[in-house]
């Protein structure tokens, strides 16, 4: 089944409009109309704008802005914020007539406004969010618009750590934490890319790239080199992927001081034994089996792994209550939906009793996403707003990808998956008749527990 675009349906842009100011937020912090470099000012001048352009629309307080242009500054510095923002807005004009519009000031702040395609940063964002939307109906397509959104970066960088959004600002407590989450975000997007260009494109042809990929990985990545092992086998190549693993282990013992995680032993071990299933490298995704039917070993049945190139990954499939098999990518998936209903009923304000096996899961995946760890704003983002669009297929990305180098993770989570499949009344959790007022609850009646470890 394809994509097919609806009237009215708005495609994400992935360039601006001729004419249009164009800003940069994922290499050097510039702007430029007509393919002329717009001249922003000083270090802090540039700062300010970024600022603002990382959460275009939106009005950002006048203290808000000064604490990260001016960390630990004085009240005084308003004036002085107050006059960069002036001379910016001359210099937008000056490039363009009208521009100094764009930097209207509300009531105790200031935004940009301006149009999402004209900023890097959300052109990257709004593509991987339709590239999310398509990948489950349309692979080739959801490939072209992950492809556009890491070009955003410009010249594909080899991995989130070569890659410099923020450029040409100083270190600082705001740029460093946005510079780490938009790496992160990025390390997100490519390999959800690459996992679903495994899938559905000859492996072969991603090998130079993934083995580029690899090779620069710092520190060396478990994720990575799941995939390259795949890649190789899956074109034939078996000692090659046995080799891969071992420069990754040795990478792994040199620059860390620690073995490679379970998964990816564990995936080794499959090569080495020959029990990972070869398959025509090209199957269309339409042929996959359907979700949930059972995976079945005979030479003329289709693996279900379908969301990891016709293989079973890191660690074995889950199985379910009613006995079929469950691939990683719907691990995941039960685990990004536990959250999100977990977070639903926190927000709603009623009084519920949580399943222990969901109580336990979510409680699993918040402490493995910490902060400064990849998949924290991820959990963040569903743990908010667990209804915002993309939400959580961005967490069960994150986990799948976690789960691929911790393969201590992928047990984890697949064991209290399984256990929501077999909870009474499948994780729903029980309404108690009650008052909540702040944290006080004020019980109406008596309650009969049952089925739940309170």
């Amino acid at each position: 089944m394809r994509h097919v675009t609806m009237p009215g349906e708005q495609l994400p842009a992935d360039r601006p409009d001729p004419g249009e100011i164009a800003f940069t937020l994922l290499e050097r912090v510039r702007a430029e109309v007509g393919g002329t470099e717009i001249r922003l000012g000083d270090q802090k001048a540039r700062l300010i704008l970024a600022v603002l352009l990382e959460q275009p629309g939106t009005l950002v307080p006048i203290e808000a802005l000064i604490n990260r242009v001016w960390p630990e500054a004085p009240k005084s510095t308003r004036p002085m914020l107050h006059d960069h923002v002036t001379k910016l807005r001359g210099r937008l004009d000056t490039a363009k007539e009208g521009a100094r519009s764009l930097l209207p000031r509300g009531e105790g702040g200031y935004r940009i406004q301006v149009d999402r395609r004209q900023i890097d940063l959300c052109r990257f964002r709004d593509l991987v969010k339709h590239a999310q939307t398509v990948a489950g109906h349309d692979g080739e397509a959801a490939v072209r618009y992950y492809r556009s959104a890491l070009e955003q970066w410009g010249p594909l960088p080899d991995g989130p750590w070569s890659a410099e959004p923020l450029g040409g600002l100083h270190s600082g407590a705001w740029i460093d934490s946005t510079r780490t989450a938009l790496r992160n975000e990025y390390q997100r997007a490519l390999m959800s890319y690459l996992e679903l260009e495994l899938r559905i494109s000859d492996p072969a042809a991603l090998i130079p790239g993934l083995q580029r990929l690899t090779a620069r990985s710092e520190p060396p990545d478990d994720a990575l080199a799941a995939l390259l092992m795949r890649a190789l086998y899956l074109s034939g190549r078996q000692n090659e992927a046995l080799d891969a693993y071992r420069r990754h282990h040795s990478r792994s013992v040199e620059e860390v001081g620690g073995e490679p995680g379970e998964g990816l032993r564990h995936l080794q071990q499959q090569i080495l034994t020959g029990e990972l299933p070869l398959r025509p490298p090209t199957a269309p995704h339409d042929s996959d089996p359907p979700k949930g039917a059972p995976v079945g070993r005979a030479e003329n049945e289709q693996d279900s792994t379908t969301g990891h190139g016709g293989q079973t990954p890191p660690g074995e499939s889950s199985g379910t209550a009613d006995g079929t098999r469950r691939t990683i990518e719907e691990v995941g998936e039960a685990a990004a939906m536990a959250v999100a209903a977990g977070a639903r009923r926190a927000l709603s304000g009623k009084v519920v009793l949580q399943p222990p096996a969901e109580r336990k899961l979510v409680e699993r995946v918040q402490r493995e996403f910490e902060p400064d760890t990849p998949g924290f704003r991820a959990l963040v983002v569903v743990e908010t707003a667990p209804d915002q669009a993309g939400a959580v297929q961005a967490l069960r990305d994150a986990l799948v990808v976690r789960m691929l180098s911790h393969g201590s993770f992928l047990k984890s989570l697949r064991k209290l998956t399984d256990r929501l499949n077999t909870a009474p009344s499948q994780g729903t959790g029980t309404i108690v008749n009650a008052n909540r007022v702040g944290k006080v609850v004020t019980f109406n009646d008596k309650v009969k527990m049952r089925d739940w470890n309170c």
